[in-house]
């Protein structure tokens, strides 16, 4: 069919990529796509204090970490045909491994996880960004304004603390500490951080072991002195451009499912995946075909398999050598 031209009538190029989606190769595509896209398979270090985990073996945990992730997407784009909300918002998952139930706090075999659990931003793989005591809103805001909504922090200037600086204060929790040492007025870092950390404070209802929480334990000198309710409220501006109001992941997480931010990133993605470089101006119309896709019609989102197609069918990657 490429020989005589054949493979560039749309029915049949229509049908070549609904059959390469149906075969085992789609399912690497994916878990490539996406851990390329959102950075799920990158982990600082998996190093606790073998009492705050429960003496929770972590070795290959990581692995394990990622891989629930990659069934989640080959599930949700493949299997089920799932949307960009759908990515956002489903509480699907296959982790079989106890180490996992413990994190999730299940006790038997389950696809279905808790309301908080909607969405792969609140899975292990994505909350697991720093290890130790407390858990990192700074790592997990970065993350999601860099890989969901695509903008661009760049590198802190030189002068820029590498910690959190020790405060006088005992009984403060990390949010807290967070918000006195990187947001107030006149320090260096604000500029910054007030765009993502409050992304990261929607996600504080789960600690740096990715267990669910409603209290944050306080330690000092590796010992626990107390604990706080945690704050998982937010308002940002990055989501939709403008403000937006919310508590938790899951509300977080169903606001990016309908972003045209989130969704604009994603489409980003898929091309850089595409090109094997990153999106610019000239990709334009080539994206804007997925992204017209991925909203739908009628208020339902397309598919992210039929966005896919979109970019498959386009002119631009009939023209495309590689």
């Amino acid at each position: 069919m490429a020989d005589n031209g054949q493979i560039l009538d749309d029915t049949v190029l229509a049908q070549q990529a609904d059959r390469l989606l149906g075969t085992d190769g789609a399912k690497d595509m994916i878990r490539r796509l996406f851990r390329e896209s959102y950075g799920y398979d990158v982990f600082d270090r998996l190093q606790y204090d073998s009492g705050f985990i429960g003496g929770v073996n972590t070795s290959g945990l990581a692995e394990v970490m990622t891989s629930e992730l990659d069934g989640f997407f080959e599930e949700i784009v493949l299997n089920r045909s799932g949307s960009f909300l759908d990515i956002m918002t489903s509480r699907y998952t296959n982790a079989t491994d106890g180490r996992m139930g413990v994190i999730y706090n299940v006790n038997a075999v389950t696809n279905t996880l808790a309301e908080d659990r909607s969405g792969f931003l609140s899975r292990a793989a994505m909350l697991t960004k720093r290890s130790g005591f407390t858990a990192s809103p700074i790592k997990r805001g970065l993350s999601i304004i860099e890989h969901v909504l695509c903008q661009d922090i760049g590198l802190p200037p030189p002068s820029a603390p590498t910690s959190l600086p020790v405060l006088t204060e005992d009984m403060i929790t990390t949010r807290y500490r967070t918000a006195h040492s990187t947001e107030a007025s006149g320090t260096t870092c604000v500029g910054c951080h007030s765009r993502f950390n409050t992304l990261g404070y929607a996600f504080e209802g789960f600690d740096s072991f990715g267990r669910s929480r409603t209290s944050e334990a306080i330690y000092k000198n590796n010992q626990a002195i107390g604990s706080l309710p945690v704050d998982t409220s937010y308002t940002t501006k990055e989501i939709t451009g403008s403000s937006v109001s919310g508590s938790g992941a899951r509300q977080m997480s169903e606001q990016l499912g309908v972003s045209d931010r989130a969704m604009m990133c994603f489409t980003k993605h898929l091309k850089r995946f595409e090109a094997r470089v990153p999106a610019d101006a000239n990709a334009n119309c080539q994206m804007n075909r997925s992204l017209t896709t991925l909203y739908g019609k009628d208020g339902t989102q397309g598919s992210i398999k039929g966005a896919i197609k979109s970019l498959v069918l386009s002119p631009e990657f009939r023209r495309w050598k590689y």
